[in-house]
């Protein structure tokens, strides 16, 4: 919880540096000032200016930083994976920040270390890929949406302010596309499990959402003990329709594979 004081002592402003009517926020953050609201006279614009000074400006990803992460009103991450202990990062990380200061209110921005590998997994990032970087967006009452930062055309992160603010600003423009997660398209012969349609993210929109048929999809995971119980009667449903062209019975695994 961050702490709230009203000051009525004009010597006490003074002493702080404040002058009458400001709203000011007391930091501690290591290199970081304390910060005066120049916003627009509004709670909302409060509330969101607390939030983004309540932490630092690039925020390390922990369990203690977690709730305060997700729990704020500033729903677009800027996930940077990188291993900031590494001094050959060093400078990915220092112009990360300078996007940071430049684009205060717009994102929170994020490191991510590889210790923590719970987030690296759900992002399918592996230690080898980093670093790298995303920037998720989710707004309320909307599912999440992940944008992957580009690579040049030799396939390397250009790991620059530039970069980093251009990113930011496309994504801010509405010209940035979310990525889906999808394991390959199966050849054919293969993209069947017995009588079962096998879907990817990347087959989806083809096979679920084809006007001329009627499908039925199973989100599953393949340890889930209520979907191994389920097989063998999915498959036969599948069986019973195999012979109908105007009825597909598929599965996508959930744990591979994303859809918009």
């Amino acid at each position: 919880a961050v702490p709230f004081a009203l000051v009525e002592d004009a010597a006490v402003a003074d002493a702080a540096g404040a002058k009458d009517g400001q709203i000011v926020a007391f930091r501690s953050f290591e290199g970081e000032d304390d910060a005066t609201f120049e916003g627009e006279d509004s709670a909302d614009a409060v509330a969101k200016w607390v939030a983004s000074v309540s932490l630092p400006l690039v925020i390390p990803f922990t369990s203690a930083t977690a709730n305060k992460i997700f729990a704020g009103p500033i729903t677009t991450h800027f996930l940077l994976f990188v291993d900031v202990a590494d001094e050959a990062h060093a400078s990915v990380v220092s112009e990360f920040r300078a996007t940071a200061v430049a684009k205060k209110g717009d994102a929170l921005f994020i490191t991510v270390g590889p210790e923590e590998d719970r987030v690296m997994g759900y992002f399918d990032i592996k230690a080898e890929d980093t670093p790298t970087a995303v920037l998720v967006s989710m707004p309320e009452g909307s599912g999440m949406k992940k944008f992957a930062f580009p690579k040049n055309a030799d396939g390397e992160h250009d790991f620059t302010t530039a970069a980093y603010n251009a990113f930011v600003d496309e994504f801010t423009a509405g010209k940035l596309k979310p990525f889906l997660k999808s394991e390959p398209i199966p050849e054919d012969g293969e993209d069947y499990d017995g009588n079962v349609k096998v879907v990817v993210g990347k087959s989806f929109e083809a096979v679920a959402l084809d006007d001329s048929k009627d499908v039925m999809v199973e989100f599953y995971a393949p340890w889930c003990g209520h979907c191994k119980a389920l097989a063998p009667e999915y498959e036969k449903a599948a069986e019973h329709f195999s012979n109908v062209d105007s009825v597909v019975i598929a599965k996508i695994d959930a744990t591979g594979n994303e859809v918009d």
